[in-house]
């Protein structure tokens, strides 16, 4: 299953996180962010890329951080600010706003807004996937 989230930004992209359960393909991810969200990934792309990652289309100003089974570990919460700074690097390549030393304030925001956002959506979502797991083995047990 995937899960999509869509973030404010102040750069015009769509930016997204998305979350799968099932170990889905990358080209499965961008084809329900294509469908559900109305983007335009490239869906021919054939690389051997595979989640976790950072994938843009830079014409489109779409981006997406595609995390796999996240439990919250400190490696989950290492691989978040990784694909975070990927995300942060394109963007500020493509509009042409460099980060160095007079724009490292600006980014330096910009970082820690998309962190404080996946933190509490990854928080939301976990608690969400807690709930439906409960719900399921009341059923189960309901069932004997």
């Amino acid at each position: 299953m995937i899960t999509s989230y869509e973030f404010p930004n102040q750069w015009n992209w769509r930016l997204f996180l998305a979350i799968t359960t099932e170990q889905e393909e990358l080209s499965e991810i961008l084809e329900y962010l294509n469908k559900k969200e109305g983007c335009s990934f490239d869906l021919d792309d054939e690389s051997d890329v595979k989640p976790p990652c950072f994938v843009h289309e830079p014409d489109a100003l779409n981006g997406v951080i595609c995390l796999d089974e996240f439990t919250y570990t400190p490696k989950d919460i290492m691989l978040c600010v990784h694909e975070l700074t990927h995300m942060m690097i394109s963007i500020s390549e493509i509009n042409e706003c460099p980060i160095n030393f007079e724009t490292t304030e600006c980014w330096a925001y910009f970082m820690g807004n998309m962190i404080q956002m996946i933190l509490e959506i990854l928080n939301s979502y976990l608690d969400d996937e807690k709930k439906k797991n409960k719900k399921k083995r009341k059923k189960s047990s309901k069932v004997k």
